[in-house]
């Protein structure tokens, strides 16, 4: 999928025609008596990689690029519109918010949804077991324990990586 230019989708204007093919494409709550920020908005268009897509002048975007655009407006560049409720699906304005890469990756680690094999439980585990060169404590001991590289075990006994973890 060719992604959107993050620049060109904060400055560009989106039609009213546009505007109506894109909440044709999302299940909104029929009866809400105020705003609901509470339940997901599912996008019920096109998906790529579980992520909803919209096509704006033969340009793919992601679905919660635009309803961001759309109810609170211009995404600066280099940001993600990131997911609260963690639904990829969600275009619910309620449930973004936008962040770096690595906020995102942040958010992602804090809520134990990271694919890296490494969760906050086990980065605890090595950095009390952790004993650099030894061979039944070090580093590459211990990612054969754990499943992962030794990388990812230095990066987390010594905190350049799982810096939050207590």
């Amino acid at each position: 999928m060719r992604r959107g230019d993050r620049t060109k989708l904060g400055t560009m204007q989106i039609t009213e025609f546009d505007k109506a093919r894109f909440w044709s494409q999302v299940d909104v709550p029929r009866k809400l008596a105020k705003f609901d920020g509470g339940r997901c908005w599912p996008w019920l268009g096109a998906h790529v990689e579980h992520r909803g897509q919209f096509v704006i002048r033969g340009t793919k975007y992601y679905a919660p690029r635009i309803s961001w655009m759309l109810f609170v407006g211009p995404i600066h560049p280099g940001l993600f519109v990131c997911h609260i409720c963690d639904n990829p699906a969600c275009v619910n304005p309620k449930h973004l918010f936008t962040g770096t890469a690595s906020e995102n990756q942040t958010d992602c680690a804090r809520k134990g949804r990271k694919r890296g094999k490494l969760t906050p439980t086990i980065v605890r585990a090595v950095r009390k077991e952790c004993i650099p060169s030894d061979p039944e404590f070090g580093y590459s001991a211990l990612a054969r324990k754990y499943g992962c590289n030794p990388g990812a075990i230095w990066n987390a006994a010594n905190k350049t990586r799982w810096k939050w973890v207590s």
